[in-house]
């Protein structure tokens, strides 16, 4: 993956292992919701906002946000 970045002189930092881990986890566990792209990452103005008729769905969203930053997964 880091050579990829070196060759294609990508503007991101250089990924660890574990961030090249956990990025793949939630590549495979994105399989398991119904949402895509950023709403796997929580959604801050839901999150903010009490109110309860923004009731979308029985499961929660999985808030991916709290492994990685939804900057850093588009990189991945």
């Amino acid at each position: 993956m880091n050579q990829a970045v070196e060759e294609e002189r990508c503007k991101c930092r250089k990924f660890s292992l574990e961030e090249f881990l956990i990025g793949l986890a939630l590549i495979i566990g994105a399989a398991e919701f119904s949402q895509k792209g950023v709403d796997l990452f929580g959604n801050k103005e839901l999150l903010d906002d009490d109110d309860d008729d923004l009731w979308h769905s029985i499961s929660a969203s999985p808030r991916f946000d709290q492994y990685m930053p939804f900057s850093r997964f588009k990189d991945l």
